[in-house]
């Protein structure tokens, strides 16, 4: 699984869908923490990514769907 500089929202997404699933299973974990500041929204400065905020609002509502 590779995310490359400049990617955007449904692309990022995309690839977070295919995996997290078997992320979860892999891992089954007892706590998820979500780095929140991970410079991938499209207004930091120091961003690699192009997320918008959308895009990180469906990001973490997808990781945190299997800990419910």
């Amino acid at each position: 699984m590779e995310v490359y500089s400049r990617t955007g929202d449904q692309n990022y997404l995309d690839i977070l869908a295919g995996h997290i699933e078997e992320l979860f299973e892999v891992a089954e974990p007892d706590i998820v923490f979500i780095q929140a500041g991970c410079d991938k929204i499209s207004v930091d400065p120091l961003r690699s990514l192009q997320i918008s905020r959308e895009g990180i609002t469906k990001s973490d509502a997808m990781a945190i769907a299997p800990c419910m």
